[in-house]
This record gives C-alpha cells, structure tokens and sequence, in this order.
C-alpha cells in the first residue's frame, strides 16, 4: 500500500506528460512534456524502489531514481526560460554546456564500481541509504 501514491503520481504525470505532447505547438509545451515523462519514470522508480525485497534490488532502483535528478533540473530551468518567454537566450551551446554535468553523471554512474566516485556503498537501516562520494556532493550542490 505504501507504493500506491507513488504509482497514482506517475500515472498522473505520464498522462500531463500525454496531453503536453498532443498540444507541443504552444510555447513551453515539449519542456513540460518531458518532466512529466521523467517525472514518472523517477517515481515508479523510487515505487519499485521501496517494493523491492533483495538489497540488490533496491540498489539498482536507488541508482534508477538518482539518475533522474539532473535532467529534471535542466528541463524545469528550460520551461521556465520558454514560459517566460526568455528561451531566446539559451542557445544551443549554453544547452549543450548544460546537459554536459548530465552526460558526467551517467559516465560517472556507469563507472561507479571501480572508482566509487558517486556512492561509496550502501546501509541498509530499514531500506537502502546510500553512502555518497566526493562526486555526488558536487552533484547535489548543483
């Protein structure tokens, strides 16, 4: 029971995230569909997250929801910027230089085993808490 707001959340912001795409020839229209697609994939992630049993399980769910963090940022910042009308002065390589942290993340996520440079390991106090490296707090300052 405790996964179902989580769940009706995700369905709710899948569906936002339908009725954006339908409409994206008004302004602002595509940033707000993607939040919505990333914020349901980060909550049915966090969902199967606290549903999962085996600590494995969970870690994977953990680093599933982690990842979904920074192009959630970016995006809201884009649909700020286009509904204020101030899209104009993103261009595309200030775009560029903000997705670049993104692609950092993901290299640095997928290389975690050998350098620990995102999360040094994992407690598990009732469900899992990661123990955060060097690279994750300059991630979260971010």
């Amino acid at each position: 029971p405790a996964i179902l707001p989580m769940i009706g959340a995700a369905v709710f912001m899948a569906t936002l995230a339908l009725n954006a795409w339908r409409r994206r020839t008004v302004p602002g229209v595509l940033p707000f569909a993607l939040i919505g697609l990333f914020g349901s994939l980060w909550a049915v992630g966090a969902a199967l997250r606290i549903a999962a049993v085996e600590p494995e399980t969970q870690i994977f769910w953990s680093k599933f929801v982690s990842l979904w963090g920074l192009p959630i940022t970016v995006v809201w910042l884009c649909f700020a910027l286009e509904y204020a009308s101030l899209s104009c002065r993103l261009s595309r390589w200030q775009l560029v230089l903000l997705l670049a942290p993104l692609c950092l993340f993901v290299a640095l996520a997928i290389t975690n085993d050998s350098h620990h440079w995102l999360w040094r390991g994992f407690v598990f106090e009732g469900g899992v808490r990661p123990l955060r490296g060097p690279g994750a707090w300059l991630f979260i300052g971010y």
